[in-house]
């Protein structure tokens, strides 16, 4: 079509000037039509010699093909006569076991009619003999219809095939002989006349009799198919030589046939060849049919003509198309980039939002929490017990909502992630019941925890989310139970290797649940009915975020429940047990005693007043502790001094916490194996990710608090004793005054970790330290050094959380991302807000510890 359209206009140059625009079309159209159609009556000519060809070599392999299956079943089910004379001579002409082994050859071979035995030439035993009486006596020498085939087989030593012919007994049937032939001295002749059979002794063996197969011809003929090949169009016929005429005998098919590409295969017999002829019915290409094609190939010219004229007047038409066509997949394909970016960048937004939500919600939260457990341990009356158990539930139940929301919102964004660590079966169990007893005790229920079948002690998973799951259905129980027993249990059930399958489950005697409102029970915001929320509290996320988690682990979830009866929520995991190894550090509630042995702790920080926090802490718990400002010198401290337990900071200078961390995993050993705990003030997931991948064991967040950092360094050197950790000065904070800029809380916090008497120097400290940093941030500022701003917004906000500072944690946070982001016109707005407040906000701290000074004397 390309030549031909390139053809044309050069053919119109020199039909212009005599010949006006309709004589130039139509001289077009001509010659467009002549080429086409003579391709077309070319293609139709080669066409009809190929399909001519095509059909004659497929009846050629129609016959062929038909004819190998008709011989080869033929010569399977003969071969049967063949057997069984071999197992008759073998049995040395005893025929005892005759139906035993027609059975096995009729069953394995398939095909045949049945099986005969004639000792000297009389048929005796037939298998199976139902329907064949009529043959048993028959003598096939004596016979004048089957004497040729019988003689020739005892004269040649070899089977024949006799027949098609009428039987006796009603049918038309191929019978095949085989001569069975024993050594003279164990068989004597019994044919009355043996003169008509010189032949019937040949050296030193005399024959037996005929084992014999008979197959119905219809049966034979089932099996080559030829009626698919009539219904495909093909006429057959099997025919033959008759043996004593020697003219051609049509055994099966059409007498005559269609000469039409007539095909022949032969059907090899052990004593004769048959012949299968096949012919289609019909040409392949009928006249109507090539009428039909000439018509077509007339029409397919003019359509061809017609177009190449609108080719040649109207070229701009199909080039205007393709512009606006290319045109509308350009602003598609820009739309669609576009599109693209905008839910990237959603998706980044709403992580980035997740991430600061987590951080700025939960810290706060877990603080008030953390006080108001506090002060349960002052000397309260019955009314402001009453009131902080009130504060308390309440406080804890905005934390589930909050977590549950957080958690909801991950998975929309399709941030939820799971990770693979080790499993302890048994430690999971326990950890649930340890939260939850203390709940199920204050309502008078029994928690209890059951484990059957076979349960691998440790296996792969992801122990955070199984423990959420699991401790999300325990809560329920507690929470919709009024009396009675709430059991734990675990069932499991080796699958194959490592594989097994671990059905957690937790039962309780509670209200129950209508089987109208269990399908929805797992669905989003879905509860019972609205007086359930109104009485029991809750978003009705938690079912739908544990059915989430499950199906991210791969498992099913599911309830058993009865109005008044109870409940009975499961979930069904498919796991890989492993080995203790590398087990995950699953969050574990502090336990009311351990015990550890003293350790050698080295502390890597490079705020000072952090370091002397963290070093009070672990002072009073009776560990003895060295301190490193970076990791250059933890490295060096490694080299010179074993140490048992590295706590780590993250974002220091010269060397930061991840890079000391590869460095000191690539030393030799003790100091290679040493148990690195790293310390930042990220709670970002993928912060943590990066601290485990390089080498780090565990993971704890600014601002840390003493039980958190006992409660870890216990999981980590725990032995089999009790551990009570150190006690506070629980009242000497209570006095301190109202300040708007100054987080009295965090104070009291420290105040309990580290002792009252000690918080005033430190707070000195971290003012000094504080000051200094602001300069250096001034003069970083000034030089535009990223990287010194960013480390040292990260330090002020760091020790800004840790003494009691929120606004200045949160101005040198900002200032920290805008860093990290790159964003200019951030980094200078924050910075700006940092340097004019952040001497405010010093000063304020400044007066409020003179202020306590002054209220508490004893103190000094």
């Amino acid at each position: 079509m390309t030549k031909l359209r390139r053809l044309i206009p050069k053919l119109l140059v020199k039909l212009k000037g005599p010949l006006s625009l309709q004589a130039q079309d139509f001289g077009v159209a001509l010659l467009v039509f002549g080429l086409a159609f003579g391709t077309a009556s070319t293609w139709i000519h080669f066409n009809h010699n190929f399909r001519d060809e095509e059909q004659q070599l497929q009846t050629q392999q129609t016959a062929l093909i038909h004819a190998s299956v008709f011989e080869l079943n033929l010569q399977r089910s003969l071969s049967a006569a063949k057997i069984l004379g071999s197992y008759v001579e073998i049995k040395q002409g005893d025929s005892s076991g005759f139906e035993q082994q027609a059975q096995v050859l009729l069953e394995s071979l398939g095909g045949i009619t049945n099986l005969q035995l004639a000792p000297d030439g009389i048929i005796t035993q037939i298998y199976p003999p139902s329907g064949h009486e009529a043959a048993l006596g028959h003598n096939l020498i004596k016979q004048d219809s089957r004497r040729t085939e019988a003689l020739t087989a005892i004269r040649d030593h070899r089977m024949t095939v006799a027949g098609p012919f009428e039987l006796i007994q009603g049918g038309t049937a191929i019978v095949a002989r085989y001569p069975v032939f024993l050594p003279a001295d164990t068989h004597g002749m019994q044919i009355e006349n043996t003169s008509d059979l010189p032949f019937a002794r040949q050296g030193d063996r005399q024959f037996w009799g005929f084992a014999s197969v008979l197959i119905m011809f219809d049966d034979a003929l089932a099996f080559t198919e030829l009626d698919n090949a009539a219904r495909q169009g093909f006429a057959y016929r099997i025919r033959r030589q008759h043996p004593d005429t020697g003219q051609w005998q049509v055994l099966a098919g059409q007498l005559t046939l269609p000469d039409i590409f007539v095909a022949t295969s032969p059907i090899r017999l052990p004593n004769a060849v048959w012949q299968l002829d096949i012919a289609p019915l019909a040409p392949a290409v009928a006249q109507f049919a090539k009428i039909l094609e000439w018509i077509a190939a007339l029409l397919f010219a003019i359509v061809l003509s017609v177009l190449a004229v609108i080719l040649v007047r109207r070229p701009r038409v199909l080039a205007r198309l393709v512009e606006l066509r290319t045109l509308e997949l350009q602003r598609t394909q820009q739309e669609l980039k576009e599109a693209k970016v905008r839910a990237e960048d959603a998706s980044q937004a709403k992580s980035d939002f997740l991430a600061v939500m987590s951080h700025e919600i939960r810290t706060p939260l877990n603080g008030v929490l953390g006080l108001l457990e506090l002060l349960a341990d002052a000397n309260l009356t019955p009314r402001e017990a009453s009131f902080l158990k009130t504060a308390r539930e309440s406080g804890e139940a905005l934390l589930e909502v909050i977590n549950d929301i957080l958690d909801f919102s991950k998975m929309e964004a399709g941030q939820m992630q799971l990770e693979e660590s080790t499993i302890e079966t048994r430690k999971l169990v326990a950890s649930v019941s340890m939260l939850m007893r203390p709940k199920a005790t204050s309502k008078g229920l029994t928690l209890e925890s059951n484990f059957s079948g076979e349960i691998p002690v440790h296996f792969t998973g992801d122990p955070g989310r199984v423990r959420q799951v699991l401790l999300n259905m325990t809560s329920n129980a507690v929470k919709y139970t009024g009396s009675g027993t709430i059991c734990l249990e675990v069932h499991g059930q080796h699958i194959e290797d490592d594989r097994y399958r671990l059905l957690f489950s937790v039962t309780d005697t509670g209200i129950g649940i209508d089987l109208d409102h269990q399908p929805n029970l797992f669905e989003r915001f879905a509860t019972v009915d609205a007086s359930y929320s109104r009485r029991y509290g809750g978003t009705g996320l938690g079912l739908s975020i544990c059915r989430e988690l499950v199906g991210l682990m791969g498992g099913t979830l599911g309830v058993d429940s009865r109005p008044g009866a109870g409940s009975r929520f499961w979930f069904e995991l498919t796991v890989n047990a492993t080995s203790p190894e590398g087990t995950s550090n699953m969050p574990m509630p502090p336990p009311a005693s351990a015990s550890i042995r003293p350790l050698k702790v080295l502390v890597v920080e490079d705020v000072v007043t952090n370091l002397l926090v963290i070093r009070e802490m672990l002072l009073r718990a009776g560990h003895r502790v060295q301190m490193a400002k970076n990791g250059i010198e933890a490295i060096q401290a490694l080299q010179i001094a074993p140490f048992d337990l590295v706590l780590m900071d993250l974002s220091m200078p010269e060397m930061d916490g991840l890079e000391a961390t590869r460095a000191i995993r690539a030393m030799e050993e003790p100091a290679s194996g040493v148990i690195i705990i790293a310390m930042t003030a990220h709670t970002f997931e993928e912060e943590r990710t990066r601290c485990l991948e390089a080498g780090m064991n565990d993971y704890l967040t600014k601002p840390i608090d003493r039980q958190r950092l006992l409660a870890t360094i216990t999981h980590w050197f725990a032995d089999k004793k009790d551990y009570d950790m150190p006690a506070g000065d629980d009242k000497a904070w209570q006095s301190l005054t109202e300040s708007d800029a100054v987080d009295e809380r965090t104070l009291a916090q420290l105040a309990e970790d580290i002792g009252v008497q000690r918080v005033p120097e430190l707070v000195n400290i971290f003012i000094q330290d504080a000051r200094s940093r602001l300069a250096q941030f001034e003069e970083a500022l000034q030089h535009l050094s990223l990287d010194k701003l960013q480390r040292e917004a990260h330090s002020l906000a760091s020790s800004g959380a840790t003494y009691g500072l929120p606004e200045l944690h949160r101005l040198a946070r900002t200032v920290e991302q805008a860093c990290r982001d790159g964003d200019q016109e951030m980094i200078a707005a924050s910075a700006d807000q940092l340097i004019l407040r952040g001497p405010i906000l010093i000063d304020t701290l400044v007066t409020f510890m003179s202020h306590w000074e002054d209220q508490q004397p004893t103190a000094r």
